[in-house]
């Protein structure tokens, strides 16, 4: 995911983001989008503590485990 876009865009896809990890706690797509755009700001830090912080409740899940190796 390569994220283009003024630090408003990115600020905002965030927002959005972290308003879909409340929305839908079960899902682990925006935990993931978030890693990910954490990766792409090159926040790596920010990216292994939301991993670590969805661990538990996603660490069965392939898609989840994919992204702990990626990242």
């Amino acid at each position: 995911m390569v994220v283009n876009g003024t630090k408003s865009d990115k600020d905002r896809a965030e927002k959005l983001l972290q308003d879909a990890v409340k929305d839908f706690p079960d899902r682990c797509e925006p935990w993931l989008a978030l890693v990910a755009l954490a990766s792409e700001a090159n926040n790596d830090a920010l990216a292994r503590k939301l991993l670590s912080s969805a661990e538990g409740k996603f660490a069965g899940r392939i898609d989840f485990r994919l992204a702990q190796i990626r990242y």
